[in-house]
């Protein structure tokens, strides 16, 4: 988990410092010499106006050098989750609270639309929460194009559960440096039918 920490302190840095800590971390940093085409671009918007514009970045950031730099291969939920869930950090004073949520990031902003009864049965039934196999495997459940927000939802809280709840979190990195598959998320972080009722 220490590397995604690094991350976060050193998320505005140049590319060379992520690099070396990478590689202190065992991963294997990627160079581009001069004559390689330029890295892709975030087409996102930037708006100051936000109460918090840079959670836009701070997504798109840590995708890239999830991918560029450390070279994760993640299953889809953790790729976006994983990215939520640093882009949903309160930054504060140039310093990013890891895991304090802002309330104005997205998708945070849209929690209404997230488990709207107090019961799972009702909300697997009335679709306000796909199931967490469906989510894992990317198989399953509803339309991602007519669902969303809801699916961005699912992937930020998930990756906050395994991150933040205390019987989870030790097995965080290795379910990111396994990828966040389905044998992994059921060998380090239980059954889904047990997580999941």
């Amino acid at each position: 988990m220490g590397f995604l920490f690094i991350f976060l302190s050193l998320c505005f840095c140049p590319l060379c410092l992520f690099s070396c800590c990478f590689a202190a971390l065992g991963f294997q940093a990627k160079t581009y010499p001069r004559s390689s085409p330029p890295a892709p671009r975030n087409t996102k918007p930037f708006s100051a106006n936000e109460n918090n514009p840079c959670h836009w970045m701070l997504h798109e950031a840590n995708q890239q050098l999830n991918h560029e730099v450390a070279h994760l291969k993640l299953e889809h939920w953790l790729e976006e989750g994983l990215a939520e869930y640093f882009s949903t950090s309160r930054l504060k004073a140039n310093a990013i609270e890891v895991g304090r949520i802002d309330p104005n990031t997205y998708p945070v902003w849209l929690m209404d639309l997230i488990a709207t009864s107090p019961d799972l049965a009702e909300n697997l039934r009335n679709g306000s929460v796909i199931p967490l196999r469906c989510i894992i495997t990317a198989h399953g459940g509803p339309s991602l194009n007519s669902r969303f927000n809801l699916y961005y939802l699912h992937w930020w809280t998930l990756t906050y559960f395994v991150f933040e709840s205390p019987q989870h979190r030790d097995h965080a990195l290795a379910l990111v440096q396994r990828g966040g598959g389905l044998d992994a998320f059921e060998q380090l972080i239980g059954p889904v039918e047990t997580v999941q009722p």
